[in-house]
């Protein structure tokens, strides 16, 4: 009696183990190049896949970035890359090609997407250039495309799963509205403010801001003596007291910028557009970037300022 109970017991483990393979096999492996990305994915597989990080590592951007034995595997391994496309990250070109158009989702294809022309430093001033601002993810309104195209080749890729991607596409949505508050919040109010690197035209569009003036189109170029010295005096003409500064930006130039100033008299936030620290969901990084732009342009403290 005891030796058939054990044995009946013993095909229960087996084809619980056996399910729980199967399931594991058969897990769709989705794979982003940069954190604001798999922050969206996190949130569309829930529940469904493991959670993954992305392929770039805390602090490395695009711009700097070198494909390691280890990024090819996981590229070749993952089930669905998303990826920015051949001019943002043309290291990935090479072994895209050779990966299915059914698993990959390249950005700069996607028709729904809100793309902006680089603004150019010219004589202090903004101009629209021919080449497109990567930095689409930082749009709301581009998120939820990104989402929307995402649900759709996993759909294909897993469709014993795909009310489970269509349920989390409909939270997205919902935690999505958290944003509204910050939609066109500027539209029809003066906002001065100083960015250093000009990577957050998408947020600014979506809150109706532009900066009055920008230090560097790119982080690696270092602005002219010239323009240097256009933009301290537009500081202070117009006394600006607000400075969006981003990652590892060295505090000498915003002591330049605002030279003979008290650091009590402006403020310097940093907004990270690569979502580094603990950020958990995609709508809190950018509510949390939304949210700290706002204070700074009206005023408010919880900036720092550099010594």
């Amino acid at each position: 009696m005891l030796k058939r109970q054990f044995y009946k017991f013993l095909r229960f483990i087996l084809l619980l183990w056996g399910n729980s393979a199967v399931a594991l096999a058969s897990e769709v492996g989705v794979l982003a190049t940069i954190k604001p990305l798999q922050l969206i994915i996190s949130q569309i597989t829930q529940d469904v896949t493991q959670e993954s990080s992305p392929l770039l590592p805390p602090g490395m951007t695009p711009h700097d970035f070198a494909l390691k034995i280890s990024d090819l595997k996981r590229i070749k391994q993952a089930d669905l890359v998303l990826w920015l496309g051949p001019k943002v990250e043309p290291y990935l070109v090479k072994i895209m090609n050779n990966k299915a158009a059914s698993q990959q989702l390249n950005l700069s294809t996607l028709p729904a997407i809100q793309r902006l022309g680089l603004r150019s430093l010219a004589g202090g001033y903004h101009h629209e250039n021919s080449e497109l601002d990567p930095h689409i993810w930082l749009s709301p309104e581009n998120g939820l495309h990104i989402a929307n195209a995402l649900v759709e080749k996993l759909s294909a890729l897993d469709g014993q799963n795909a009310h489970l991607y269509q349920q989390n596409l409909a939270y997205f949505k919902r935690d999505l509205k958290q944003l509204d508050t910050f939609r066109n919040a500027f539209a029809k109010q003066q906002a001065d403010y100083v960015v250093h690197h000009d990577a957050y035209q998408y947020l600014e569009v979506a809150m109706g801001l532009m900066p009055a003036a920008v230090v560097t189109s790119e982080p690696e170029i270092s602005p002219g003596v010239r323009h240097l010295t256009e933009l301290v005096e537009l500081i202070r003409e117009r006394n600006i007291q607000c400075f969006v500064a981003g990652p590892g930006l060295s505090p000498r130039l915003v002591s330049l910028l605002f030279k003979g100033q008290p650091a009590s008299s402006y403020r310097v936030i940093e907004l990270d557009a690569l979502a580094g620290g603990p950020v958990t969901s995609y709508v809190s990084f950018i509510k949390d970037l939304s949210a700290r732009l706002s204070d700074c342009v009206r005023g408010k403290a919880g900036g720092f300022n550099p010594q």
